[in-house]
């Protein structure tokens, strides 16, 4: 183990000692007024979110080492799983639907901390899939929005088209992202985003009828013989 896993590990170590610290039961919250409770609930949520935040950049660290251009020679396939998922899901206990929320976001944050940088396994440069997504990616990595949260925003805002540019995207993920940090949850993110998503779609629309409107009319080429040829747009 070198010194920066050592480190590691004693960070995480020292974490856990302090949740265990905890050791909240029902009767000792009985006792507490209602002011308190809600104070810990939002205390809670708020280490919820950074250790979310942790798992994530773990969960991608994990997809990033078990990636498919590695083959047999990938961590999943060499611990004896046939996918990250499969990995995860033994080793946290999971639901297939929160482990593919987990590498979704994780795989998120890798690509956006690697973008521009070289792949040591291809020697080819990395490029982040999802760029418009990096909002979100800083939002979670600085834990102030749950993986949920981000999950919802990436599958509400879809991809790029003709229509819709990445600028447009990035800006539409910002605006989630500050819903999301006031208090909006992750189902009504999802219902945002998709409603972003659609008045983004139907301004593309209507740009596309315009411009197919401002290329109409009649155009005339005159032929030497006399006469011409016309050409009706």
């Amino acid at each position: 183990m070198t010194s920066s896993s050592a480190t590691v590990i004693e960070r995480y170590e020292s974490a856990l000692a302090s949740l265990a610290a905890l050791n909240l039961d029902v009767r000792e919250l009985r006792q507490l007024d209602e002011t308190t409770v809600l104070q810990l609930n939002d205390l809670h949520a708020r280490a919820g979110r950074l250790l979310g935040a942790a798992g994530a950049v773990i969960t991608g660290d994990l997809a990033y080492r078990s990636r498919p251009q590695l083959g047999g020679d990938g961590l999943a396939r060499r611990t004896g799983h046939r996918t990250v998922e499969n990995l995860l899901k033994h080793t946290t206990g999971a639901t297939k639907e929160q482990v593919i929320t987990a590498v979704r976001t994780g795989t998120l944050l890798t690509e956006i901390a690697d973008d521009g940088t070289v792949d040591a396994a291809t020697g080819e440069i990395r490029t982040a899939t999802q760029p418009w997504l990096r909002p979100v990616a800083e939002a979670v990595g600085l834990g102030v929005i749950s993986t949920s949260a981000a999950n919802s925003i990436g599958v509400g805002l879809g991809v790029p088209n003709s229509s819709i540019s990445v600028d447009q995207l990035t800006t539409a993920a910002a605006t989630l992202v500050t819903e999301a940090m006031a208090g909006v949850d992750a189902d009504r993110l999802l219902h945002d985003a998709r409603s972003l998503r659609d008045e983004l779609d139907l301004a593309g629309v209507k740009l596309r009828e315009e411009e197919s409107r401002a290329l109409r009319g009649l155009t005339h080429h005159p032929l030497p013989t006399g006469g011409g040829i016309a050409t009706w747009r």
